[in-house]
Parts: C-alpha cells; structure tokens; sequence
C-alpha cells in the first residue's frame, strides 16, 4: 500500500521487493529491481536485488560483483556477506569465503545460514573438526534444520564413522519423509553395512519421493547396480 502511494520513492520499492522475495515471488520483484536500475542504478537496494536476482538464474560471478558493491555502503550486511560468499565457494575461493564468514559471525554468531555455510567451507579446507563445531552451534539454535543435519553426515562419513551418520541421516529421514537425496544417502550407508533389506525399502521410498526427478531414478540404478539389485536396475 505504501509503494502505491509513493511510487518514486527508492526506499519503499526496495523494501517492497525484499517482501517479495522473502515471501518466494520472484517474478513480481524483478520489476521493482529493474525500475531502480533506471531511476537509482547506484543505489544500495538495486544492488541488493540484483545480486539476489543473479543468484536466483545462476549467474554467480555478476551476483557476486553486486554483492560486494552493497558491502562497499554496508560491509556488516548479513544476507550480501552471505551471497558473497556462496558466489566465493562456488568458484573455489574458499580461503576468502571463510574470511568473510569469521568476520560476519563474529556480529551474528547463531545465523544459521552463516554457520551451514561456513561449515561447508571448513569441509572443503579439510577442518572437519571446524566444520563440526560450526553445525553443533547451528544445531543448537535450529535442532531441525535440513542443511545442517545433512552436513553433520557429511562430516561423520568424511571421518568414516558410518553408523552415526546413519543415525544422523535416519533423524533426517524422521523429520523429512520425502526428501529423496537423504533416504538415497541413507539407502547406502545401509548397503555398506549389509543391510541389503533396509535399503531396498529406502529405495522404494526414494523413488516414491522423487518420481519425477530423473537424477533420482538415475541414483537408484546407480545404487541398485552397486548392491547387485539387477532386478531394481530392469525394472
């Protein structure tokens, strides 16, 4: 309502399209983003949604060059720090990724997007004990966050300790029934400790799951084939 009163005002469009992306309408904030990139293209909010619009199409590199223009206004800007960083890790600047993180928790230390993404970092700098530590002190403020469940299975594979990441996943599973990646993580994990049963059922439940999803039925044949399970391969 305010935006419709006061149309040309900067502030009130920006507030207007992080509510809108906040609530997942992407399409109905694109634009708001591209009307200030013609009245304000300087301005903080355009390069917020920018960098968040870019994110969204996959263009890392440009969402990341307009993340680091919010920070040059506001360099304590937790969700641009975050986009920042992501764009880093997904182009292996996992040093500078890192940095950036310490920094930002040192201001926000229990933002759980911040400790996910630093414990992914930690993994891929090989400080499995970092990276648990990060989802431990998530975990404590989300106890059931996907991302972090996920991660801390990652971490107990990582140091080959098998039965708490299947624990870990079979929590997972509890609190997330059809989320096919966990129960095909968990259907291996199963399968290695010869529980050939339990994980033929979660392959069942996996392809229920993801019906729809060829890289999932493209992972069962992958698993099935692996486990001997030629009649799940054919059919």
């Amino acid at each position: 309502r305010a935006n419709e009163d006061a149309p040309w005002h900067r502030g009130l469009i920006g507030e207007y399209a992080e509510a809108l992306l906040a609530a997942g309408k992407y399409d109905e904030a694109i634009p708001l983003r591209d009307k200030l990139k013609k009245i304000a293209p300087n301005y903080f909010w355009t390069h917020y949604l920018n960098a968040v619009l870019l994110a969204r199409e996959g263009r890392s590199e440009e969402s990341h060059a307009a993340a680091l223009k919010v920070l040059a206004v506001s360099p304590e800007h937790l969700p641009a720090v975050l986009l920042a960083a992501s764009a880093e890790v997904q182009k292996g600047d996992t040093q500078m990724a890192d940095t950036r993180l310490r920094k930002i928790l040192k201001i926000y230390p229990y933002s759980v997007p911040a400790l996910s993404l630093q414990a992914t970092t930690q993994m891929q700098l090989g400080k499995t004990k970092d990276a648990m530590e990060a989802i431990r002190r998530g975990l404590g403020v989300a106890p059931n966050d996907a991302r972090l469940m996920s991660l801390k299975a990652d971490v107990e594979m990582k140091n080959g300790d098998i039965k708490n990441a299947v624990t870990t996943l079979e929590a997972l599973v509890d609190k997330y029934p059809n989320d096919a990646s966990s129960l095909l993580r968990l259907s291996e994990l199963k399968a290695r400790l010869g529980n050939k049963q339990a994980a033929g059922t979660l392959l069942d439940r996996a392809a229920q799951a993801g019906q729809n999803e060829p890289v999932v039925r493209d992972r069962i044949i992958s698993i099935a084939m692996r486990t001997g399970d030629n009649a799940r391969v054919k059919q």
